[in-house]
């Protein structure tokens, strides 16, 4: 069995003594006067408490004993009463008998009916108008119409409680009081009534303990029901002797209560952990303070430790060396203790920063040469807005790496007498940077030497067929049959007011036909057609016949969207933000928008819906406007990639 040893390192020995000099006089001092402080404010927190009780319970006294001689029009001016109703139980009590005098003439008498119907303090109108409640919603409550009902108008000496009905924003007390010649309904604000933590919980009971209100501002009551018997206790005796007091329930709990005439007890419970809150922030205090004596003697023991972390100077200036750029500084480690530990990891972290430094210099060039790769791929891009004779062209291009791997181009062709012929074109090169970008500066340099072909045979420029075989050799002869590339080819006809298509394995673009109104007819809604029968794609097999064609209708204001599948190819954890489905309810429901307006509504919305997630491929999307014929000043080829 292997013996333990104790080692007296360095780290033990700062520790040991920072933990004398600070850590247990300020801990044992820090106690002492926090068990003080909590004391004398616990006591505080008692004589508080029974005296906000007893003067809440005083006030409710006092507003049921001047409550059957109050004058209806002092509580307008009041803020103590919210509303005041004689004769509330009319509807239930039996009509006076008539009393006839001479010559059986009725005397008349005062009915039910001309009593007041209910006051309101004008300190709480706001309130109930705001709250759309009126004084005859407190005589149709349904606590009122069934007390009423029961009492029949014989109502009894002691006042009755009645449930908080209508609900208001602020605690209230509802009593149904008698006085002579008829009963009164009285709505006492209880609001204001506070306690030392400010979160008290008021209730009122009887003699017997049982629940006539509570404030509804606290806990729920149910949380007070198993300490019942300790309630109906205290009720017992404060009804009993007439005296306030004040004791602890349970955990946490302080509970106060007051005598109230005749026969009820107010009680108000509060939370011991809410009221020592004071404490706990002193507890907080004296923790910061703690750390800032720790500080000092952490200053004061610098001295002592600077002879205990000689093997560290070493450190530090092999460190500085390395640093000035003397990387093959090392330190030579001696011992077993945390600090040969620190100097071996300071010699691997060196070695590791070494290789680091080679690695970033040749990524450095790697980058240097992709920077200037994705500038010639800008010379490429045709201007945004282009026109063409009869066409205007609009995209939008954004690439996932600095060169990326998807292309688009036109060319005008000679159609004899008439406007030229439109070659429009979009390909897709299988993933994204150097490779990609290299296979479509291929595809863009056959597009120059294409055009030169077509003046020697015009029957070529009219054959979308045939520009996808010449392209496909060579696709397949740059890369070797590894790299593929989808593409679409279209023959716009102006004159002709028709379009050829052929497509290489690429996404069905678009015909967007706008809504048009014929004078005389029913106008025909816009329409949204996928054009292009996909086939094999370019560079897969140099003898593919490409043997697909279809022609479709091109009028004025028709448009042609095409797209890359970056555009529609967007998943993020399993889930489809934006897909081919998302794009066609996109054109159909703007159809009316025209070119470079259409695109940005589809980006907008699509960044709109993916949201931040990364990009992991280029996005392409390219809109041709059939537009009437317009010169052009400069007919030369244009192209563009990403």
């Amino acid at each position: 069995m292997r013996k333990w040893t104790f080692k007296w390192t360095y780290r033990k020995k700062l520790t040991a003594l920072f933990f004398i000099l600070s850590i247990a006089p300020l801990a044992g001092s820090t106690t002492f006067f926090l068990l003080l402080y909590k004391g004398e404010k616990l006591a505080a927190l008692f004589e508080n408490e029974l005296t906000n009780t007893l003067q809440a319970a005083n006030r409710l006294e006092y507003l049921l004993a001047i409550s059957k001689t109050l004058e209806v029009d002092r509580v307008r001016e009041s803020k103590d009463f919210i509303l005041l109703m004689d004769d509330p139980c009319r509807a239930f009590r039996p009509a006076p008998p008539r009393i006839f005098g001479p010559q059986n003439n009725p005397i008349l008498t005062k009915t039910s009916s001309e009593f007041s119907n209910g006051v309101v303090s004008a300190y709480y109108e706001k309130t109930l108008q705001r709250l759309k409640l009126q004084p005859e919603d407190w005589r149709k409550a349904k606590a009122l119409v069934e007390t009423c009902r029961t009492l029949k108008g014989n109502l009894p000496e002691t006042p009755i409680f009645l449930e908080d009905d209508p609900e208001l924003p602020i605690p209230y007390i509802q009593v149904l009081t008698k006085r002579a010649p008829s009963d009164r309904l009285l709505t006492i604000s209880m609001d204001g009534l506070g306690g030392s933590s400010g979160q008290n919980r008021y209730f009122i009971t009887d003699r017997k303990g049982s629940f006539l209100w509570n404030d509804g501002c606290a806990e729920d009551l149910s949380k007070v029901k198993p300490i019942f018997s300790e309630i109906a206790k205290f009720a017992e005796l404060a009804t009993s002797s007439g005296i306030p007091s004040i004791t602890r329930i349970g955990k946490d709990k302080i509970v106060a209560y007051a005598p109230i005439a005749p026969g009820w007890v107010l009680f108000s419970m509060a939370s011991e952990h809410e009221a020592l809150a004071p404490v706990r922030f002193v507890l907080t205090q004296s923790i910061l303070l703690a750390l800032g004596s720790l500080f000092i003697y952490l200053l004061a023991g610098k001295f002592a430790a600077a002879r205990l972390s000689a093997p560290l100077k070493q450190l530090r200036d092999t460190s500085e060396a390395f640093g000035a750029g003397n990387l093959t500084s090392r330190i030579q480690v001696e011992g077993n203790d945390e600090i040969s530990v620190v100097q071996g990891t300071f010699n691997s972290m060196a070695d590791r920063i070494v290789k680091l430094l080679q690695d970033t210099k040749a990524s450095a060039a790697m980058a240097a040469d992709m920077a200037i790769a994705s500038k010639v791929q800008q010379w490429f891009f045709p201007k945004q807005g282009t026109q063409v004779t009869g066409h205007q062209m609009s995209a939008y291009m954004q690439m996932a790496t600095k060169c990326g791997g998807d292309w688009w181009g036109y060319i005008e062709l000679p159609n004899g007498q008439g406007a030229p012929l439109v070659l429009l074109m979009i390909g897709d090169a299988a993933g994204h940077g150097i490779s990609s970008a290299l296979l479509t500066a291929a595809t863009q340099g056959a597009l120059a030497v294409l055009k030169d072909w077509t003046k020697e045979n015009p029957a070529l420029a009219r054959d979308p067929r045939m520009i996808l075989r010449i392209l496909n050799q060579v696709i397949f002869r740059t890369s070797g049959g590894e790299i593929h590339m989808s593409f679409f080819v279209a023959v716009l006809d102006a004159d002709a007011k028709e379009m050829r298509v052929a497509n290489a394995g690429h996404n069905k673009p678009y015909l967007v036909i706008p809504r048009k109104e014929v004078p005389g007819q029913p106008a025909t809604p816009a329409q949204l057609k996928p054009v292009g029968k996909a086939s094999s794609v370019l560079g897969e097999r140099p003898d593919e016949p490409f043997d697909e064609i279809e022609t479709f209708p091109w009028e004025e204001n028709d448009q042609l969207f095409l797209y890359t599948d970056g555009l529609i190819d967007c998943l993020f954890d399993g889930k489809e933000l934006f897909s081919r489905r998302s794009l066609v309810h996109l054109l159909t429901k703007h159809a009316h928008l025209k070119g470079d307006a259409l695109i940005q509504e589809i980006i907008r919305t699509r960044r709109s819906m993916i949201g931040n997630i990364p990009q992991e491929d280029d996005v392409t999307a390219v809109v041709c406007l059939r537009s009437p014929p317009r010169k052009t000043t400069d007919p030369a080829n244009s192209g563009g990639q990403a």
